[in-house]
């Protein structure tokens, strides 16, 4: 299996020093990997150090030390598109409406979190993209009717980015959104409309009623 190298440590380091990170509680446990779907020898860690491990082959303190590496977005910030000053009209953007307000999740700052959890209009949002296959999917954050936050595992499957959930601890796949080890193993999040576009063709939807606000970096 062909692995592609992800963003340098240092970069990713970068981005996860802040105090504003420290933002929910991570989980301790392990997950079950007794249940899966798919060969744990097919899912492989990124170390940061230039190597990969499978699942199969992981210590528990290794499973615990990854997890989140890449660190996901808890409290996103928002600001209005007129604020928008340090995106250029073709960087691309994640789009996802809400009743009266329309979303937009730059990949600027996805490149480097991956995972967004949020709420739009009362409704658990996970906003999720794998710079790897360059795929953005918005999907509804619930289990069984309760809201859980997503994390990163920092392992990859069939090189797309492996989510785990908060209650259970099963890991998922970003593209589909299918629990492939763990206790969830089979299930599938409910994907929410989305579009992947460029700044600039996001400013020119013209939707009079709807407001138009932006994940900003300036939460780091």
């Amino acid at each position: 299996m062909r692995m592609i190298t992800r963003l340098a440590p240092g970069f990713i380091l970068l981005f996860t020093m802040g105090p504003s990170f420290a933002q929910s509680p991570q989980p301790s446990f392990l997950p079950d990997t007794g249940i899966s779907g798919v060969s744990p020898s097919d899912i492989f860690f990124d170390s940061f150090d230039g190597g990969y491990i499978p699942l199969s082959k992981m210590r528990s303190e290794d499973i615990l030390r990854l997890r989140d590496r890449i660190r996901p977005i808890y409290r996103p910030k928002f600001v209005d598109a007129t604020s928008a000053d340090w995106l250029y009209p073709n960087d691309r953007v994640i789009i996802h409406r809400g009743e009266t307000v329309a979303y937009a999740y730059p990949l600027k700052i996805l490149d480097y979190h991956e995972i967004v959890n949020h709420s739009v209009d009362g409704l658990p949002v996970l906003v999720t993209y794998c710079p790897l296959c360059s795929s953005g999917v918005v999907f509804e954050r619930c289990l069984d009717g309760e809201s859980t936050y997503f994390g990163n595992t920092s392992a990859l499957y069939q090189n797309n980015m492996v989510m785990y959930d908060y209650a259970t601890l099963s890991y998922w796949v970003q593209v589909s959104g299918e629990a492939i080890t763990g206790k969830l193993t089979g299930r599938k999040l409910e994907v929410l409309p989305s579009m992947t576009m460029t700044w600039e063709e996001w400013l020119q939807q013209d939707e009079p009623t709807m407001q138009f606000r932006f994940l900003t970096r300036l939460y780091l």
